[in-house]
């Protein structure tokens, strides 16, 4: 038989004291952590950030004038016609009145008649939009307007519209007078064609004097400059030139040539349109380096 065993109490355990705990601590370090992380995720974002957004960015990027800006069109697919501008909506009544004060701006540099060339550096920029509005808010001020679709890339006009006549027909024919009405349009087929490619330079010149004692403002859509041979045909013919440029687009280093080919211009480069624009806007941006 085993002898039982006897234990004896060496010393009687107690209660530490209870450490203070390290969860808030650890939340707060976490949180400036996240703080910190995403203010130079911003920082590095807004910095290298170059695109558009503001009239005073377009201006300070390229060195040129601004005449201002339009908002998105209605619907937010661009206008389809003159009757788009019919609407009352808060976004058309923005557009009719940025496009009166582009207007204004325009006529400050020269009276009618006269030949107004819009134009982009890049396609789908917005010069339909700004074509459209300027037609509307000339014959506001009850002057005849003749549009002309000479971008042969994307005629977006001619597909939407009734036209007087097409471009060939009209610079190829004897007759020279369309029977003005208060906005009338010229059309054009589109393809693989230019200007000089229909009539000569002479002849093309006649034309528009023709038209310039019909109309008081003639507006012309032409191909964006990365076709710059057609484009730079239109414009050797216009009294002014309008050149358009998408919000929230980067002015790129390759498209310098036809910065400086705008610059080349002098007088008879009007301006910037700042185009598709929300309808509030900054007004002046991150400064952007000219190129």
């Amino acid at each position: 038989v085993s002898a039982p065993i006897t234990l004896t109490v060496a010393e009687r355990a107690t209660l530490g004291e209870k450490e203070p705990s390290r969860k808030s601590v650890v939340v707060i370090v976490a949180g400036v952590a996240a703080f910190l992380l995403c203010l130079t995720a911003f920082s590095i974002t807004y910095f290298l950030d170059n695109a558009v957004r503001a009239p005073a960015q377009l201006a300070g990027v390229t060195g040129l004038h601004v005449l201002g800006r339009i908002n998105r069109a209605p619907g937010g697919n661009g206008l389809q016609g003159l009757s788009d501008l019919d609407a009352t909506d808060e976004s058309t009544l923005l557009f009719k009145d940025l496009v009166r004060s582009i207007r204004y701006e325009i006529d400050e540099q020269m009276t009618n008649p006269k030949i107004i060339a819009i134009a982009s550096l890049r396609a789908q920029a917005g010069k339909t939009d700004l074509v459209y509005g300027l037609a509307w808010a000339y014959a506001r001020i009850s002057q005849r307007v003749l549009v002309i679709d000479g971008n042969f890339s994307h005629p977006t006009i001619s597909r939407k519209v009734k036209a007087k006549a097409t471009l060939t027909d009209f610079f190829t024919s004897q007759d020279s007078y369309l029977y003005p009405e208060q906005v009338d349009f010229l059309a054009t087929v589109g393809g693989d064609i230019s200007l000089l490619e229909i009539a000569d330079e002479k002849i093309l010149r006649e034309k528009f004097t023709h038209l310039k004692e019909q109309y008081d403002v003639i507006l012309v859509e032409t191909p964006a400059l990365t076709t710059s041979s057609q484009a730079k045909e239109w414009l050797v013919f216009a009294d002014r030139i309008v050149a358009v440029f998408g919000y929230g687009g980067v002015m790129k280093v390759e498209e310098k040539n036809k910065l400086d080919y705008l610059r080349s211009r002098g007088e008879q480069f009007s301006g910037w349109v700042l185009t598709s624009t929300a309808d509030k806007t900054e007004s002046l941006g991150r400064t952007l380096t000219k190129i």
